[in-house]
């Protein structure tokens, strides 16, 4: 049977350990910010657009053809 005895873990390193657990406000942070704002404003745009087509169809009396 082969006995391996375990390495001591390498001390942390304090600037690299201060650096990377610090989770604030970054580039990274920010652009994920943004990325979720616009896909949350298409998201409304689209449903105010689908709001106002339905009430347009209603008012003209069209009738709205699924695509069955």
């Amino acid at each position: 049977m082969i006995h391996i005895n375990a390495a001591p873990l390498p001390a942390r390193q304090r600037d690299a350990v201060g650096s990377e657990e610090k989770i604030v406000a970054t580039n990274e942070f920010y652009y994920l910010v943004l990325v979720l704002a616009c896909f949350a404003a298409f998201a409304v745009g689209i449903g105010l657009a689908m709001i106002r087509y339905r009430a347009w169809v209603k008012t003209t009396g069209q009738r709205i053809q699924s695509a069955e």
